[in-house]
């Protein structure tokens, strides 16, 4: 009568057969998977990504104290003229080492102090 038992040593190389098949599927699954979502992040606008919602800062933790090494927040300032002539626009406008530049449509380019709004200097056409 033939044994219909596997030979010694046949039964734990199976197993470990099957393990490693399983793993591997699942690396597979698991690199698509994350394939898939840095696309579909991605693809989407900034606007339609989900927002991590964010607790209130406690009483421990003051939003009024900037992280070490930065400047505090700038105080209120009110309504600043800029002494454009009438119909000039602002057309750009880049910031940089501290410093506000402006270009209008009227032709002229004003540099202003970003702390303090100050007018360092006017280059016109």
């Amino acid at each position: 009568m033939p044994s219909s038992r596997l030979p010694i040593g046949t039964r734990p190389l199976r197993i470990i057969k099957a393990v490693t098949i399983l793993m591997g599927i699942l690396i597979v699954a698991g690199f698509a998977l994350l394939i898939w979502r840095m696309y579909d992040l991605s693809s989407k606008p900034p606007a339609a990504r989900p927002v991590a919602e964010t607790a209130a800062p406690s009483a421990a933790t003051p939003a009024a104290i900037p992280p070490a090494g930065l400047a505090p927040p700038p105080a209120v300032f009110g309504t600043v003229s800029l002494g454009l002539p009438a119909g000039c626009e602002i057309t750009r406008v880049s910031a940089d080492a501290g410093r506000l530049v402006l270009l209008t449509s009227c032709g002229t380019v004003q540099v202003r102090d970003l702390a303090t709004g100050a007018l360092l200097g006017t280059i016109e056409r």
